[in-house]
């Protein structure tokens, strides 16, 4: 059986779970990809202290010998797909294949209130979810790929 972790918080906090982790044979942590955490999510006034977990996992990745992180899943609200491909291709080259990536609609809108970030509904985000989807692909997999679709374009990525 194998376990892995989910953690938030300070990056000194995750960087001692990690090296903690290391120690005790626990291969991976989930980090959720949230600029907003706990009591804020029903009061907006009630801030605690969020991570850009994606920023924070370069460091990690470097800071640690072999742990592997995991996000938990970035909307697709909050970066332009061929900016988180950049970033998570970035964070691949830093400790190569220790990184993953998970993808979502995104759900918390009062985060993207906070933050002044456009939350479509539902519909559009599956919609806009598909057109990442695709881009992630063919820039992982293509050179100078093209694509345009409704709501996302490269040219060349």
């Amino acid at each position: 059986m194998k376990i892995y972790l989910q953690a938030r918080g300070s990056y000194d906090n995750l960087l001692s779970l990690s090296l903690w982790a290391e120690q005790n044979d626990i291969e991976r942590i989930g980090l959720p990809d949230h600029y907003i955490v706990g009591k804020q999510r029903h009061d907006k006034n009630n801030a605690a202290p969020a991570l850009d977990l994606l920023t924070a996992t370069a460091g990690l990745v470097r800071d640690t010998d072999k742990m592997i992180y995991s996000i938990l899943v970035s909307p697709i609200t909050f970066r332009h797909p061929s900016v988180l491909v950049k970033m998570a291709s970035t964070i691949n080259n830093m400790a190569p294949s220790r990184f993953r990536l998970g993808v979502g609609t995104g759900w918390l809108e009062i985060e993207h209130e906070l933050f002044g970030i456009p939350f479509p509904n539902l519909k559009t985000r599956f919609e806009m979810l598909e057109e990442s989807l695709i881009i992630y692909k063919l820039m992982t997999t293509e050179e100078n790929p093209v694509f345009e679709g409704d709501f996302y374009k490269i040219d060349g990525a």
